[in-house]
């Protein structure tokens, strides 16, 4: 596929090789109009790009990236003061809340609010304190969102608050992924930046964004690689790769790890310990190796063959999979009736 790809290698600058090695190449003609910046808004890249790598924003595109990287700044801004709030309210509430993905990233990877977007709150909790977390929010003017929800989805649920000009949106897991039998993840201290928040331990939150991006949304947005890149930039060669392994294994995600640790390895260009290359097989030539092109990450296969196809080998169960579609399939049958 690599004939459909052409160089922008001229725009790059070498003194900084973050994430280069991959956004030296873009889709063919993706430069020369307007699809290159709705490519990078479709991956919600715009805010990264303005602050890491104005050099290669067209002139006549930095107006609008400029915009996005203060609307996502703003908007970040409003969500932790709101989570500054509800962590002082939280004490004596005895619900044990983990927050996940964006909200503690933003704070603990990112040199600033602007660089990665952060559309809601995601929050764990034990299933046991759903209807303490819910009058907690109710207390606090959210509202909880009405969903139909289905089998493989009804561990979460939405909460809104709508202010001037606002609206902040909580997200509450019970569980992080559906074949999950209930929550067994653990939470550790966020101090000094949040006295009743948690956020997961190091390997869980590397196994939880790994299978987010993966397991559950099939590579679908680029900047969750950046997050897993900056984690693993900071963490890589701390984690104990053999322990993290079996812990991955425990969670039937082997295969998404596989293919993310691949995926990284070969478009990112990142080097990683010899036990994760070991435990990962990250070097071995799986047959499903040829099947992921660079084309892939960037437009997508959303809704065709190969996104299904993509869909069902990051599985390390094919019953998995197919117990999944047998779900969706259910649901879109009897969701009217």
């Amino acid at each position: 596929m690599a004939h459909i790809y052409q160089s922008i290698t001229p725009l790059f600058s070498k003194k900084k090789n973050l994430m280069r090695n991959f956004f030296q190449i873009l889709p063919k003609g993706s430069s020369e109009n307007h699809y290159y910046e709705n490519l990078l808004e479709e991956h919600h890249l715009k805010g990264h790009f303005y602050k890491n790598y104005p050099d290669l924003i067209p002139p006549k595109y930095n107006h609008s990236f400029s915009q996005c990287w203060k609307r996502q700044w703003l908007r970040n801004h409003l969500y932790t003061s709101e989570l500054n709030k509800l962590d002082e309210k939280l004490s004596g509430e005895n619900i044990t809340v983990i927050l996940l993905k964006g909200s503690v990233l933003i704070h603990e990877y990112y040199t600033d609010f602007g660089s990665r977007t952060l559309s809601d709150i995601d929050v764990l909790i034990n299933r046991a304190d759903t209807k303490k977390w819910k009058a907690f929010l109710e207390k606090n003017g959210y509202y909880e969102q009405s969903e139909c929800n289905w089998k493989a989805n009804s561990f979460k649920y939405i909460h809104i608050k709508k202010g001037q000009g606002s609206e902040l949106v909580i997200e509450t897991h019970t569980k992080l992924f559906y074949h999950e039998m209930e929550n067994q993840w653990s939470g550790i201290s966020m101090e000094p930046k949040y006295k009743n928040f948690l956020k997961l331990r190091t390997d869980e939150m590397l196994i939880h964004l790994v299978g987010h991006l993966a397991f559950q949304h099939n590579f679908s947005k680029l900047f969750w690689f950046v997050d897993i890149k900056l984690f693993l930039e900071r963490n890589n060669f701390d984690i104990n790769w053999q322990e993290l392994a079996l812990k991955v294994k425990e969670k039937k995600l082997t295969r998404s790890f596989q293919i993310t640790l691949w995926l990284l390895a070969n478009y990112f260009k990142m080097h990683f310990p010899k036990d994760a290359t070991r435990v990962f097989s990250i070097e071995k030539k799986f047959w499903w190796k040829y099947f992921i092109t660079a084309d892939d990450l960037w437009i997508g296969q959303k809704f065709n063959i190969k996104y299904y196809f993509l869909k069902h080998i990051t599985k390390d169960s094919l019953l998995t999979a197919f117990y999944y579609d047998f779900l969706w399939v259910i649901h879109k049958l009897f969701r009217n009736k």
